[in-house]
């Protein structure tokens, strides 16, 4: 996953010494991709009270594709 971030700089007039905006893009290329996944599992009695049964499952996480994130600072 790749990611690129920019930031750029102003000088400004009396009121405002700096502004600074910034711009940050995740995921460029829009890959599919699952960071963590799980794995449980549980008795089920509840289903068939005279049996229990044993219930699995798995899954994952997938992450977001691409977004961006920006930002604006002042410097007074």
């Amino acid at each position: 996953v790749s990611d690129i971030s920019a930031v750029w700089t102003w000088q400004s007039n009396k009121w405002i010494d700096r502004i600074q905006w910034s711009v940050l893009i995740n995921n460029i290329f829009n890959e599919q991709y699952e960071s963590n996944g799980y794995f449980y599992t549980y008795d089920d009695n509840w289903s068939n009270p005279d049996q229990i049964k044993t219930i699995e499952g798995a899954g994952y996480y997938p992450q977001a594709g691409i977004n961006f994130l920006t930002g604006i600072s002042l410097r007074l």
